[in-house]
């Protein structure tokens, strides 16, 4: 079950370069009201560690659950927000009041303050980050044991010249674009607490990532996959050129008078 959080969540903004909780607007930390989260945020907080350290935390799906969360629930406090009405073009316009940026972070917390919503924020985007790091180590993996399996014999054997390479190349490929996905994941600020930043670039940035997580995903498995049939030819091929050896070595077989 759930402890309760406590002043283990400024350990974690100070891990992250953020400075000690302030006011913002005469605005205070505390929002009341807020809506419970599930229990990995407040263990997520306390992780110590790089992106890479954090992905270890949990597999490549669950960040992307997590980032999923966090994003609708951010959605869903822009939503609360109560539109005012432009006076020049008589059209709703969503005004951001001087709390709703501290408000819509702390539906992230478990304590309903800022602090711990932008803790949970820093640490879940470092996650992202993470588990798309380890998708491209996999990618990379996958490309070197395609280019071990391809010696030709085995492709020979089932009529597929050329599989194994193709693999090996599109995996590369797959690297070099998850890298750039990894990259692309915005990361805490030292100053998000002296200025609440926008949750919207955020929230924007953590769905792409996690997309793209969904996206790495579905290629490595196909990928695993055909690396398993790859080594099961390999497998074959080297089961019957034995067998033929073999059968070479005893020679012919010598007739009676």
């Amino acid at each position: 079950s759930c402890e309760e959080p406590d002043a283990g969540i400024s350990s974690e903004l100070h891990r992250h370069g953020i400075e000690a909780p302030v006011e913002v607007d005469g605005a205070k930390e505390a929002t009341a009201g807020v809506a419970t989260g599930p229990c990995w945020r407040s263990e997520v907080i306390d992780l110590v560690g790089s992106p890479r350290q954090l992905a270890e935390e949990a597999a490549p799906e669950v960040w992307k659950s997590r980032a999923t969360e966090l994003t609708k629930a951010l959605r869903k406090a822009k939503m609360r927000r109560s539109p005012s009405t432009s006076p020049r073009k008589g059209k709703a316009k969503r005004a951001v009041s001087p709390g709703f940026w501290q408000s819509a972070w702390a539906t992230l917390s478990l304590d309903g303050s800022t602090s711990q919503g932008l803790a949970v924020m820093a640490a879940t985007l470092s996650g992202v980050q993470g588990a798309l790091q380890e998708l491209e180590a996999r990618f990379v993996r996958l490309q070197e044991s395609f280019f071990c399996l391809d010696d030709g014999d085995a492709e020979a054997l089932f009529g597929c010249p050329g599989e194994l390479h193709s693999a090996a190349v599109h995996s590369l490929e797959l690297a070099k674009k998850c890298k750039q996905a990894a990259e692309a994941v915005l990361q805490s600020n030292p100053n998000w607490l002296r200025a609440i930043p926008d949750p919207e670039p955020l929230a924007i940035s953590l769905s792409a990532g996690a997309d793209s997580i969904e996206f790495f995903l579905k290629h490595a498995e196909e990928l695993s996959s055909r690396r398993k049939t790859a080594v099961a030819r390999a497998k074959a091929a080297t089961e019957a050129m034995a067998a033929a050896e073999a059968a070479s070595a005893r020679g012919p077989v010598a007739k009676g008078p």
